[in-house]
């Protein structure tokens, strides 16, 4: 398999959705910049209406780079799709190269997100439940809501 990223001439922005990817792009553009690589780290997030937007004048890295797009779990795809949409909106001449993520655990796929390719270091299929058909609620054990996503 070839990787996209061949050069070290090439210009990288490495992108992450707020809030889990954060630290994941950022950490991710060091270790491409240790490599020799021109490589900086920025994040989407939302605006007042629900949007992905860049913001800070950050959206200036984009031209003319190559993106990789980082996620630490996916479950629908939707944050890192809405990311690529966001990227693809803007221009600047910015070609996305892949989505990176720590682990897919919704079977997602890179044409769920609209990008060439989709690297996971964890695939596992882990289901999910709408409240009123959630097997541990039907059983009386209480979730913890305190943590994660857990109130949804």
């Amino acid at each position: 398999m070839a990787y996209p990223i061949h050069q070290h001439s090439d210009k990288i922005v490495v992108v992450g959705p707020a809030m889990g990817a954060i630290i994941l792009a950022h950490n991710v553009s060091q270790y491409l910049s240790k490599k020799g690589f021109e490589a900086h780290g920025i994040f989407t997030e939302k605006d007042k209406d629900g949007n992905f937007v860049i913001k800070r004048g950050y959206d200036k890295f984009l031209e003319g780079a190559k993106i990789l797009i980082t996620e630490d779990i996916l479950t629908t795809g939707g944050s890192a799709k809405k990311t690529a949409d966001l990227i693809k909106k803007l221009g600047y001449g910015a070609n996305i190269i892949a989505v990176g993520v720590l682990c897919n655990r919704g079977g997602v796929k890179a044409e769920d997100i609209g990008v060439s390719e989709l690297f996971a270091l964890v695939n596992i299929n882990l289901e999910s439940w709408e409240p009123g058909k959630c097997p541990l609620c039907a059983q009386g054990i209480p979730i913890n809501q305190d943590v994660g996503k857990g109130k949804k």
